[in-house]
């Protein structure tokens, strides 16, 4: 649900009509035993002083709530586009 809400985000505020750009979704297993969700796009970014963790838009706040559902930390690097990172451990 967490990709399906970022990708769908993306999709629909990342760029400008007709402006090309390009959408990342990668998913990894890193050496300290957490898995890392990284999606990032190349587009317009978020408005300055934007602060997840804060935004009233449902889809950020569903973001959050699924991020807290799996104890993950969420990071957000708002450069050159929006890159989201969700580092957390292996639900077994």
């Amino acid at each position: 649900m967490i990709i399906n809400e970022l990708v769908s985000n993306t999709l629909k505020h990342a760029f400008s009509e007709n402006q090309k750009g390009e959408l990342r979704v990668t998913f990894r297993k890193m050496p300290d035993d957490l898995l890392r969700l990284t999606i990032a796009d190349t587009g317009k970014g978020m408005p300055e002083g934007f602060d997840f963790e804060e935004a009233d838009s449902l889809g950020m706040q569903l973001i959050n709530a699924l991020s807290n559902q799996l104890d993950a930390k969420l990071t957000l690097i708002n450069e050159g586009g929006c890159t989201f990172i969700l580092d957390f451990k292996p639900v077994h």
